[in-house]
């Protein structure tokens, strides 16, 4: 388990069954991640792995800073779970490459285009609503 699920994800929502998953188109649209309630507990989080939806609380590792209290504190180990909680630092270094790209515009060559087009298409992604890729 150290690969993420390939992209593009979406949300999908079900208001009948008040559920929502994050979704990869894959295979008519392998689940990434979902949420599930036990009892009046909140909704807790499941991640695939190998096809078998597993509690977040069962991919875990002890923090090695809180060994002492790696009962209270443990760090979810579960490579789409690293990319998600990467999200807001991968945006950042987009929006700063687009910016240093901006900034040198005229020293790079015409082939690096489409590397900045896919930042832009990654940028607004995150910033903005867009439809899912399997509605397009």
């Amino acid at each position: 388990m150290n690969t993420h699920t390939k992209g593009p994800w979406y949300w999908e929502i079900n208001p009948a069954s008040k559920s929502f998953s994050l979704r990869a188109p894959q295979k008519g649209g392998t689940i990434v991640m979902d949420f599930v309630r036990y009892g009046m507990q909140s909704a807790q989080p499941r991640f695939n792995v190998g096809n078998i939806l597993r509690n977040a609380s069962d991919l875990t590792v002890v923090d090695p800073e809180r060994d002492h209290h790696k009962s209270w504190h443990r760090l979810l180990d579960h490579p789409d779970a690293l990319l998600i909680a990467a999200a807001p630092d991968l945006l950042a270094a987009c929006v700063n490459a687009l910016e240093r790209f901006k900034e040198i515009e005229s020293d790079y060559p015409v082939s690096i285009d489409p590397t900045l087009a896919e930042l832009r298409s990654a940028i607004a992604k995150a910033m903005c609503s867009t439809p899912s890729p399997t509605l397009q």
